[in-house]
C-alpha cells in the first residue's frame, strides 16, 4: 500500500505521509472506534513496523524445502520468504548494507558461486535455486525457484476473469485467453536485451489481441481455462538481482560480487554464456553495473508486476531516477511492427507524469475515508 498510496522512503527519509497500520483486532465496537481514530502514519514508521513483523516471521516460521510436496512450501510462508521480503523492503528504504546482510542468509558464500553453474547456486535455507530453463518457474508452480507464490486453482478461481493467463494471454476462444495485456515494445526493444536471449522465444509469442490485431503476449501464465497458474511473488532470481544491486551500490568501484550475482541470472538466458557473460571490462563505472542490474530486472520480471515498484523507489534517484511515471504506450496498442529487438522506441502516446504531479500516487479510496474520517486524502484528489 505504501508503494501505491505514499511517496517513497527517499522522499524526506521516511517523513512523508504513509498509511494507517492497524495492529489490533476489530472485533467489537471498541475496535471500530479505535479504527476511526487511527491516522495515516509516517512512511518511516510503517517501514519500522513491517520490518519488525518480518523479523518475527523469520524467527518463527519453518525453513521449508524447495519443491516439497508439489510446492507446498511455495504457497505457504516460510523463513526464506520472510527474509526475501525483508530484502525487498530494505531495497525500497535504500538500506543497501541491510539488503546484503539479509541476502547472505539465502546465498552460498560468494567464493563458492560459479555463475556458469547457475542451478548449483542454492539457498542454505530451504534449498531454493534456479531451474534449468527460463520457463521452469512457470511450467511448475512449485518449482525450486519459486520462494513464494499465491496459489490458484480451478476450484478457487472458477468463474472469474482476472486470472493471469486470461489477462496476459492472446485472445482465443479455444484457450480462454482475452488478449487484454500485451508486452510493451518499450521493454522489448531495450538494447540490453540481446536478440538471442532464450526468454524472447520461450516466454513470449505473437498472437491476436482483443481487437483481432496481432500483438506480443507472454506465455508465463498458461492455463486460462482452469486458471491454475500461481501468481509469482518472490522468485530466487529476485534474491540474486536484489543482492547484485545492493553490492553494486555499496562498492567504491565496479563490484566483482555484483557482476557474479548478475551473471547467475543472465547466464541461464543468454547463448554461449561462457564467452558472453559480463566481466569487469563490460562496465566503465559502478553506475554502468547498477544500470545493467536494473535493466536485467525489467527483462527478467516482465509481466510479473514489479515495474511500478522500481519506478516508485527510483523516482528520485539522482542517477537512475525516472523523475515520475514514464511515458507509456497507449491503451490498446496493437502495432506488432514496433517490436524490434534493439529497435527504436515508437511514439508512446501516454505522456510522462512528473513526480511532483498528484497522479504519481493513487487516491485514498473514499470508502476508507467514510469509515475513518481522519484519514487524510492525498493532495490533488
Amino acid at each position: 500500500m505504501l508503494i501505491h498510496f505514499a511517496r517513497p522512503y527517499s522522499d524526506g527519509n521516511g517523513s512523508a505521509l504513509g498509511v494507517a497500520y492497524r495492529d489490533f483486532p476489530v472485533e467489537s465496537s471498541g475496535g471500530v472506534e479505535q479504527v476511526k481514530t487511527s491516522p495515516r502514519e509516517k512512511v518511516g514508521d510503517v517501514y519500522t513496523k513491517i520490518l519488525a513483523d518480518l523479523d518475527y516471521a523469520e524467527t518463527n516460521l519453518l525453513p521449508g524445502t524447495a519443491g516439497f510436496v508439489s510446492g507446498e512450501y511455495t504457497y505457504r510462508a516460510t523463513k526464506a520468504a520472510a527474509i526475501a521480503l525483508k530484502m525487498r523492503v530494505k531495497l525500497h528504504k535504500q538500506d543497501y548494507p541491510g539488503v546484503i546482510a539479509e541476502g547472505k542468509k539465502l546465498l552460498p558464500a560468494y567464493a563458492a558461486i560459479n555463475p556458469l553453474a547457475f542451478t548449483a547456486v542454492a539457498s542454505p535455507i530451504g534449498g531454493w535455486k534456479l531451474t534449468t530453463g527460463v520457463d521452469g518457474p512457470f511450467l511448475n508452480n512449485g518449482s525450486t525457484e519459486s520462494i513464494f507464490s499465491i496459489k490458484n486453482d480451478a476450484q478457487d478461481n472458477q468463474g472469474t476473469n482476472a486470472s493471469m493467463a486470461r489477462m496476459y494471454g492472446q485472445s482465443s476462444t479455444a484457450t480462454g485467453g482475452r488478449g487484454l495485456i500485451s508486452v510493451s515494445p518499450i521493454a522489448w526493444n531495450l538494447p540490453e536485451w540481446t536478440c538471442t536471449d532464450r526468454r524472447r522465444t520461450t516466454l513470449y509469442y505473437n498472437g491476436p489481441d482483443n481487437t483481432g490485431n496481432t500483438n506480443k503476449f507472454t506465455s508465463k501464465y498458461r492455463d486460462a481455462v482452469d486458471q491454475s497458474d500461481w501468481t509469482p511473488y518472490i522468485r530466487y532470481t529476485e534474491v540474486l538481482l536484489t543482492q547484485a544491486e545492493a553490492e553494486a551500490r555499496v562498492a567504491s568501484g565496479v563490484s566483482a560480487d555484483g557482476i557474479k550475482l548478475l551473471n547467475v541470472v543472465r547466464n541461464r538466458a543468454i547463448i554461449d554464456s561462457a564467452t558472453n557473460q559480463y566481466t569487469a571490462a563490460s562496465f566503465a563505472s559502478k553506475n554502468d553495473l547498477i544500470n545493467a542490474v536494473l535493466k536485467e530486472r525489467r527483462i527478467e520480471f516482465l509481466a510479473e508486476g514489479k515495474r511500478w515498484s522500481d519506478i516508485h523507489r527510483l523516482a528520485q534517484d539522482p542517477d537512475f531516477g525516472t523523475g515520475g511515471v514514464p511515458a507509456k504506450m497507449v491503451n490498446g496498442f496493437n502495432n506488432i511492427s514496433a517490436f524490434i529487438c534493439g529497435g527504436a522506441l515508437p511514439a508512446t502516446g501516454e505522456p510522462f507524469i512528473p513526480y511532483s504531479e498528484y497522479r504519481f500516487l493513487w487516491p485514498i479510496p473514499q470508502q476508507e475515508r467514510n469509515t475513518n474520517p481522519i484519514i487524510e486524502q492525498n493532495p490533488g484528489y
